[in-house]
């Protein structure tokens, strides 16, 4: 970051714990809306080696677009695709 370079990897993975969101005072007005995760232990993966496995990336030369936007729902076959990788040590 800040060195030019590229950061194109899965950084951290999580089950969304069963409960309804809620709001969380940042301070300052700022109130954003969460949801409880368990975070699984994974490591930073890159996508590039994926891209061509992965339903939503597969064949698009922008594939990076679908990210800027935060959330992004994705098939059960892209879950498991990504967590294998994230999860192998």
């Amino acid at each position: 970051m800040g060195g030019g370079e590229k950061v194109q990897s899965f950084t951290a993975a999580g089950r969304v714990v069963n409960r309804e969101a809620y709001r969380f005072d940042m301070g300052n007005g700022f109130l954003p809306t969460r949801r409880d995760v368990e975070w699984l232990e994974t490591r930073h993966t890159p996508i590039q080696p994926l891209l061509e496995q992965l339903e939503f990336t597969g064949g698009k030369r922008n594939w990076g677009y679908v990210f800027r936007f935060g959330v992004l729902k994705i098939s059960d076959a892209d879950r498991d695709i990504i967590f294998g990788a994230m999860c192998r040590h």
